[in-house]
């Protein structure tokens, strides 16, 4: 039996605080928490889990490795194979009639006119009029290999560009005026 000894609680005994969804229990956070970071944990802790992550970090590492030696390799494919090689002026033929500037301006001229959408011919013939065969040739150097506006479009030299924009009736006309070079 219990002696009353006038105190509001009995010593002894624990306090108890009550929490909202506690309803006035301990909460204990001991326990097993996550089941899965825990297995993880065993597994990295375990020789045969160390071995499997030694490995993962080799083979990413490896991968690194193929795709930036794979990537240098595409590099210098791309830069070699896609070098423009000047064409020689024939010293057996006349001599150009145009200089090198006019021939710049010229090749100028030729791009903004095939570049985008649609192409003019108009313009394009007006710049190939006249051209002997070394003046094509310096035309021809002054325009080198350019990009098209169509993003990832490979880079073309000018009687690539040429082909690319006109059709087949364009194509003979042009061809008339510059001797059949293209």
């Amino acid at each position: 039996m219990k002696k009353n000894t006038g105190l509001k609680r009995s010593p002894g005994t624990s306090k108890v605080v009550a929490k909202p969804g506690n309803k006035g229990q301990k909460t204990n956070k001991r326990g097993l928490g996550n089941p899965a970071a825990i297995a993880a944990a065993s597994a990295v802790a375990s020789p045969a889990g160390q071995k499997a992550i030694d490995k993962g970090i080799d083979l990413f590492y490896l991968g690194l490795k193929i795709l930036i030696v794979g990537g240098l390799v595409y590099y210098g494919y791309k830069k070699i194979s896609n070098k423009f090689t000047p064409r020689q002026e024939v010293s057996t033929y006349p001599i150009a009639n145009i200089t090198l500037h006019q021939a710049q301006d010229r090749a100028n001229a030729l791009y903004q006119a095939m570049v985008g959408y649609g192409s003019n011919l108009v313009q394009v013939a007006q710049n190939l009029q006249g051209l002997n065969y070394n003046a094509w040739i310096r035309v021809y150097n002054a325009f080198g290999r350019r990009q098209g506006v169509v993003p990832f479009s490979k880079e073309m030299d000018l009687t690539e560009w040429i082909i690319d924009e006109f059709n087949d009736a364009d194509l003979t006309y042009l061809r008339g005026l510059v001797g059949g070079v293209f």
